[in-house]
């Protein structure tokens, strides 16, 4: 906690895990130190798993079959928070033509 009173912490993204010896996680110890250094401690973060952007552009650090489950991703059924945007569009819908409840109710994730 920073003199102020404000509650500070890092919250790092590590190349296939925390331990893992690369030039990304060596370069995310050093910056984590300096913040150490201010008294700004460090979360266990997440681990960047081989999907998306990822398998793109960090490939070499990933095994070509990767069965790693990435446990970042929801369910598209498990439904735990909507978010509209300025126009009303919802889940492929519109709330200003179709009432949120049922909207939710005939959400279909397939088609979704």
């Amino acid at each position: 906690m920073l003199a102020e009173g404000i509650w500070l912490r890092t919250h790092p993204a590590w190349l296939v895990s925390s331990t893992a010896d690369n030039p990304y996680n060596y370069q995310t110890r050093e910056i984590l130190k300096q913040f150490e250094e201010m008294g700004i401690a460090a979360s266990e973060g997440n681990t960047i798993f081989p999907e998306g952007n990822a398998l793109i552009y960090l490939k070499e650090y990933f095994d070509q079959n990767p069965v790693v489950r990435n446990p970042y991703q929801e369910d598209p059924r498990e439904i735990r928070s909507i978010c509209v945007d300025p126009e009303g569009n919802v889940l492929g819908e519109n709330i200003y033509r179709k009432d949120i409840l049922d909207i939710l109710s005939e959400y279909s994730p397939e088609e979704g």
